[in-house]
C-alpha cells in the first residue's frame, strides 16, 4: 500500500507540473510579436524572452528582452514588413544602392524601394535577400563626387567635380568601378 502512495504522490507532482505549463502560453521561435501600446516588434529566437527587432525607441536591437506573454500579441505579416522596410530605409537601402548579399557574399543592387517579406521571413528586394534570421545585408557606401574630388585633384589644384557638374552620377559610377 505504501508503495502505490508514493506512486500516486509522483504522478500528482508530474500531473501538477503539467498543468502548470499548460496554463502559461509561451513565446514560439521564430514568431515576430509587438505590444499595442509601444512601437516594439520583436521575432523571439531563442525561446521563453530572447529577440531581436524593433525597440520602443523605433531603434533596431540583436538582444531584446520580452516580458510576459500576455503584454504581446502575434504581429502581422504586414506589420512586420512595414518595420523592416523601414529599418531598411534607416540602413541607407535605395535604389541604386550596392549591397553584400547575405546569401551569397557578392555583390548586389537595391533595384527599387519595393521590399517584400517571404513567407519564410526574408525580407527580399528583386529576389535579393536583405534580411534573414536578425541580419542584414551591408550597404556599401560609395563616395559622393565631391568626396573623390579631394582624392583626385588635378595638378593645378582645381577639383575635377569643377569639370563634372553635369555628369556627376556617371563619374560616380565610373570612379567607384575602379
Amino acid at each position: 500500500m505504501e508503495n502505490y502512495k508514493e506512486e500516486l504522490n509522483k504522478l500528482q507532482t508530474l500531473l501538477d507540473e503539467l498543468k502548470s505549463k499548460i496554463g502559461k502560453p509561451q513565446f514560439e521561435i521564430g514568431k515576430w510579436y509587438k505590444i499595442n501600446s509601444d512601437s516594439k516588434i520583436v521575432c523571439c529566437y531563442k525561446g521563453v524572452c530572447d529577440g531581436y527587432g524593433i525597440d520602443s525607441g523605433y531603434n533596431w536591437s540583436d538582444s531584446l528582452l520580452m516580458s510576459d506573454i500576455s503584454l504581446w500579441t502575434l504581429a502581422t505579416q504586414k506589420e512586420v514588413e512595414e518595420a523592416l522596410t523601414k529599418e531598411a530605409v534607416k540602413r541607407g537601402f535605395k535604389e541604386g544602392v550596392k549591397f553584400k548579399s547575405i546569401i551569397y557574399g557578392t555583390e548586389r543592387v537595391f533595384t527599387s524601394d519595393k521590399l517584400k517579406l517571404e513567407k519564410d521571413g526574408d525580407l527580399t528586394n528583386n529576389n535579393n535577400t536583405i534580411f534573414r534570421c536578425g541580419t542584414w545585408a551591408t550597404p556599401i557606401k560609395t563616395k559622393t563626387i565631391d568626396e573623390l574630388a579631394n582624392i583626385l585633384k588635378f595638378s593645378n589644384g582645381c577639383f575635377i567635380s569643377d569639370y563634372f557638374k553635369d555628369n556627376k552620377k556617371e563619374i560616380i559610377e565610373t570612379l567607384n568601378n575602379l
